[in-house]
């Protein structure tokens, strides 16, 4: 209950924000937005998979611990495809804005960030907070699917083991 109460918490902020920067971005580009398709003929698609293929591998260790919250087969596929249709927009809102801005995010492990950075101190602290907001989901996820799944493997309590794995994760980041 406690990581779904935290993830509906946080999931708006990091969509709004998402959509914000991305579209801040578009609009305050100097380059037009049709010389995306350009931009896209390079290894774009390879880019797009490796990245999904990592996330994807994240998300089912979560779901699949979280399956016994699902009300009904009709409450999946919804929020199945708006969850799916949330993550598409913010992924154009991030792309279009990267592809338009190649010149200053091209040096940046982080690209956003660097957009942000670019229009100035406060827009990069508030994406910095919104990233760290992701980071946050994603780390309390995984936790919450390593915290059930050594429930099971373990003869041990699980504020045992919720300690730790706080710890384990605190002392390896």
């Amino acid at each position: 209950k406690g990581i779904v109460n935290i993830s509906t918490f946080l999931a708006p902020i990091l969509v709004i924000g998402g959509v914000f920067f991305g579209l801040y971005s578009i609009f305050t580009s100097y380059e037009p937005v049709f010389l995306i398709f350009d931009a896209l003929r390079k290894s774009f698609m390879w880019s797009a998979v490796i990245y999904a293929s990592y996330n994807i591998i994240t998300a089912v260790s979560v779901l699949s611990s979280m399956g016994e919250m699902i009300e009904s087969r009709k409450a999946a596929r919804r929020a199945g495809l708006i969850s799916g249709l949330c993550l598409c927009l913010l992924g154009l809102c991030f792309i279009i804005p990267m592809y338009l801005n190649l010149d200053i995010v091209s040096g940046f492990s982080l690209p956003m960030l660097g957009l942000a950075k670019s229009y100035g101190p406060v827009l990069e602290i508030i994406y910095m907070v919104i990233l760290f907001a992701a980071i946050f989901t994603t780390a309390v996820s995984s936790g919450f699917a390593v915290i059930e799944w050594l429930s099971e493997k373990l003869p041990l309590n699980k504020l045992t083991i919720k300690i730790i794995v706080t710890v384990a994760g605190i002392l390896l980041a």
